[in-house]
């Protein structure tokens, strides 16, 4: 593992920010426009946190080395989908699944710049 530096986790923090929220606003608006106001939680939280998810990712994925790129894709669809479980357990709504979303990105950020995920790849 590499000694991350602190300028390049906020960065990645940032551009996966922006993409968790474009992927939230993306989600909520393929769920409003295919099943309406009248959505189930779960779909609802597997289709937006799903969405966000991937969004974060990939922003995420744009400021690293290409031979990470991938890992914090799947990182981030990872601890994405604790987030949903969560949001579904919980029965939670939109406002739980904003503020677990900057959490999921500063995690994602930290183990991809940090190297956690590359013994992962290797074996």
């Amino acid at each position: 593992m590499e000694r991350p530096s602190f300028a390049r986790i906020v960065g990645s923090s940032l551009a996966g920010a922006a993409g968790f929220g474009l992927g939230l606003c993306a989600g909520l608006f393929l769920i409003l426009n295919i099943w309406g106001i009248e959505v189930d939680v779960m779909a609802f939280a597997v289709v937006t946190g799903g969405l966000a998810s991937i969004f974060a990712g990939t922003a995420i994925a744009l400021t690293v080395s290409s031979s990470r790129r991938l890992m914090s894709v799947l990182t981030a669809l990872a601890l994405g989908l604790v987030l949903v479980g969560l949001v579904v357990a919980l029965e939670a709504d939109l406002g739980f699944l904003a503020l677990g979303g900057p959490v999921l990105v500063v995690v994602t950020a930290i183990l991809i710049r940090s190297g956690a995920v590359d013994a992962v790849v290797a074996e």
